[in-house]
């Protein structure tokens, strides 16, 4: 992209300014050499004294002549760099400048995208009803003190590790709180079949068998740990319906 009209003059007006005060520097470095000759009187100085103080002269000044062009180097570099539009940094740096363009890229946002859904699958997929689909419970009334018989819909595809989790809540009459809970591991296997009868007392590994009278749900679900894939797997909860375990002579 070119410079636009007005920041072309202004760079043209600063290289002419340029040129005059180099030139300037150099007739002024220039005068010590005509000035060799006979020491003026009163000078108090010898020949080859005053030879070497002109040498040092000499030297002193057109050093102080090159620290002058390289800072109007310098500022030349930075109106370049105004007039483009991006003053602020190195005229060399482009790096800056290449980041940009690589964000704003649709590049970018594609391997991104990309990246993004890959992440998803490995973690996602295949689900969790791939190996294990829980359907229904159906946990009928009883009285208490019998056993609390269910009917369990499931389908196990695929043998899978899992660890399962049981909540049995209870209403109050205000709500439903925990009333017991219980846990475990087992391996799932489609040849794999459930007792009959099935109790809750088995459901739950014998840590909720008993419940006093009160209306309840009972709430499973498990977490599956596949050996070939990544992560793990949760199945959604499987809620029964509400049952009631009554009292004596309820």
């Amino acid at each position: 992209m070119g410079l636009s009209g007005s920041a072309r003059k202004r760079l043209g007006d600063y290289l002419e300014t340029g040129k005059i005060a180099v030139r300037g520097m150099v007739q002024k470095n220039a005068q010590p050499k005509r000035a060799r000759g006979r020491a003026p009187e009163g000078s108090g100085g010898s020949g080859p004294d005053l030879r070497r103080a002109r040498r040092t002269a000499g030297g002193t000044g057109r050093l102080a002549g090159l620290e002058s062009v390289g800072q109007i180097r310098e500022d030349l570099a930075l109106v370049y760099n105004y007039a483009r539009g991006h003053i602020g940094r190195p005229a060399g740096d482009t790096g800056g400048r290449m980041v940009q363009r690589v964000l704003r890229s649709w590049i970018f946002a594609w391997v991104a995208f990309w990246l993004v859904a890959g992440w998803w699958a490995v973690n996602s997929l295949p689900p969790a009803s791939y190996w294990f689909a829980p359907q229904a419970m159906i946990v009928a009334d009883v009285d208490f003190g019998e056993p609390i018989v269910i009917h369990v819909d499931r389908d196990i595809k695929h043998e899978v590790l899992a660890r399962w989790y049981v909540t049995i809540r209870q209403f109050d009459g205000e709500g439903w709180q925990a009333f017991c809970t219980a846990n475990g591991q087992a391996t799932y296997s489609p040849e794999a079949r459930l007792p009959e009868p099935l109790t809750l007392s088995w459901w739950t590994d014998g840590n909720c068998g008993a419940l006093p009278p009160g209306q309840y749900v009972a709430v499973t679900s498990w977490v599956l740990e596949p050996i070939w894939s990544v992560g793990t797997r949760r199945t959604s909860p499987m809620t029964s319906n509400v049952f009631e375990v009554r009292g004596i002579g309820g």
